[in-house]
């Protein structure tokens, strides 16, 4: 996980030139350093390899990587998205001034606070979790006259060989609504009578510290195979599909440094592939 600016240098620590020493005494401990040209070389890999003329990439953070305002800024100024999991991190991304319509709110447990403030500050898109959860969206943006965006999520039933605490797509997973479900017709039920909002895709998210990048194969295909059934089936153009993330962090010597070149290629050439060859409607990613 060492950043290649971090050196030593005549036996004392240094990032990009900045002494550790000289940075405990000037902002005391505990301190958290974030090597911001390791990150920026990371923002660029990621843009300049996800990129396709089939469909528009969107590159959304994941806030629970980190998320301050100086991150916030970071990630404003690259075009990012960026994710939020609770009401916190929409205080933070509201006080860094962070554009509402590139935030992603998502999560299994939203609360009625967090969901009222999501919708009364024009969040971007709200992924459902659930049923119970689409009828609270409901009821609240008929109450505050709201309008919302909102993608389903959905568990594809996909192994994504990661730790089994972190794994978020078995068949007994508590996140999302399972691929096998019939539950169109009751989000339908809603969203077509409440015209603040608006349907317009899947969410999937397979696991976390995920090093084979192969397990993207089923659950894209998956996904993809529901959004033409659905938008056949109903007469509806879903358009948008959010895979998710999930990169592996190396933390032992063991576990090898992915390469995110290869990663985001083979994940847009397999969407792709997929798009093409079914006739998908899929316009977002």
């Amino acid at each position: 996980m060492r950043t290649a600016g971090l050196k030593l240098v005549n036996n004392e620590l240094e990032l990009n030139g900045h002494k550790f020493k000289e940075l405990e005494k000037q902002f005391k401990t505990p301190l958290y350093i974030l090597d911001e040209a390791e990150l920026n070389k990371n923002i660029k890999l990621i843009k300049d390899n996800f990129t396709t003329s089939m469909f528009t990439p969107h590159i959304v953070y994941a806030s629970k990587a980190l998320l301050t305002p100086t991150i916030a800024n970071i990630m404003d100024e690259a075009g990012f998205g960026i994710d939020a999991v609770s009401i916190g991190d929409l205080h933070i991304l509201k006080e860094s001034n962070f554009p509402f319509f590139k935030v992603v709110f998502h999560g299994n447990n939203k609360q009625v606070e967090e969901l009222s403030y999501a919708l009364e500050n024009g969040v971007g898109i709200i992924v459902v979790d659930n049923l119970e959860e689409l009828k609270l969206i409901d009821d609240l943006s008929k109450k505050l006259n709201k309008k919302t965006t909102i993608l389903i999520r959905i568990n594809p039933h996909v192994d994504a060989h990661t730790h089994k605490y972190i794994a978020t797509s078995v068949v007994a997973s508590k996140f999302g609504i399972s691929i096998d479900d019939d539950f169109i017709p009751d989000v339908l039920r809603i969203t077509t009578k409440n015209n603040l909002i608006s349907f317009v895709g899947f969410h999937i998210h397979i696991g976390s510290s995920i090093f084979n990048y192969e397990v993207y194969r089923e659950a894209i295909s998956k996904i993809v195979s529901l959004i033409n059934d659905i938008n056949n089936k109903y007469h509806l153009s879903l358009s948008i599909l959010n895979i998710g993330g999930g990169f592996g962090v190396p933390y032992t010597s063991e576990e090898k440094v992915i390469k995110m070149d290869e990663y985001m290629k083979f994940i847009t050439a397999y969407l792709e592939d997929e798009i093409c060859k079914t006739n998908s409607l899929i316009k977002d990613v």
